[in-house]
């Protein structure tokens, strides 16, 4: 007998489980007139646009909201680096990715990210150590450095100076033979493109704290979608109770007051949580995504 869930409708316990928002940020582009504001090269320009393109179509085909600073490499495509911070604040985004290729004659792939947005460093720096380690990894490049910016460059990275957590990496140089072959080759960039979704994931299931809090929510559950666990943080002394729903109506799983349920054992796809406390009985939607 399947096993229906009615839902009373109180206002007691607030409940957040949000698809994440990811900020791809493809760097540079050519201004209003054509103009090459940043005086990068065209592949460079055009190298980071497509593989900010194949990186939003994995996110979204995963569930997750994108937002991109720019979707072609037109004239027009150019944003300011403060404008491309401010994006993905106003979005209330779970991670920032900015998208280069290198330059001055070296070879490999390196990250930065940037101390001065003190309240996200641990998962700022983390964010870019995992890009950097599935770049290498996937990307097969030599591995140059996972850094803070201004320790390496001097200098903090406007498009870092937000308070979305996030890292730019540089994925080879365009003025070095082989690594520009790579660059330019549809396959690799598609490899690129899945490595940065990887990392993303990955960042996310690892972090211990959410990103933001979007108002002063009692329970909030975090991520969606979700791998192995969904993580709770409960700022009420008010106990509960979460029953996971299948698509038929089934309820799968319960727990009770938990801050972390394990979902490894579930199928790929599309489940609802029945949240329960004494006054408030809700029901959000969720997304498991393959092990």
């Amino acid at each position: 007998m399947k096993l229906k869930v009615l839902i009373p409708v109180f206002l007691c316990l607030e409940i957040v489980l949000r698809s994440q928002v990811i900020c791809i940020d493809p760097g540079h582009g050519y201004g209003p007139n054509g103009e090459n504001l940043d005086s990068r090269t065209p592949e460079e320009i055009f190298t980071n646009c497509a593989v900010g393109l194949k990186l939003q179509d994995i996110l979204t085909n995963s569930g997750y909201t994108v937002i991109m600073t720019r979707t072609h490499s037109d004239s027009g495509s150019w944003m300011s680096l403060a404008q491309r911070a401010e994006l993905a604040d106003a979005y209330d985004s779970d991670r920032l990715l900015s998208i280069h290729c290198n330059g001055g004659g070296g070879t490999g792939t390196e990250t930065f990210w940037c101390y001065r947005n003190t309240p996200n460093q641990a998962i700022d720096s983390t964010f870019s150590r995992i890009v950097q380690d599935y770049m290498a990894d996937m990307g097969q490049w030599r591995s140059r450095r996972s850094i803070e910016d201004f320790l390496y460059l001097g200098f903090h990275l406007g498009v870092l100076q937000g308070y979305t957590p996030g890292c730019l990496n540089e994925i080879g140089f365009v003025d070095t033979p082989a690594d520009l072959e790579k660059l330019l080759d549809d396959n690799w960039r598609n490899i690129f493109a899945e490595a940065y979704a990887e990392a993303i994931a990955k960042s996310l299931e690892t972090s211990s704290v959410p990103v933001y809090k979007r108002g002063n929510y009692p329970l909030i559950i975090y991520p969606n979608p979700a791998k192995n666990f969904l993580f709770i943080e409960n700022n009420s002394s008010l106990p509960f109770t979460i029953r996971i729903i299948n698509k038929t109506g089934i309820i799968v799983k319960t727990f009770s007051s938990v801050n972390q349920i394990d979902i490894s054992e579930l199928k790929e796809g599309t489940y609802f949580l029945n949240i329960i406390d004494n006054c408030t009985s809700r029901v959000v939607k969720f997304i498991k995504t393959a092990n």
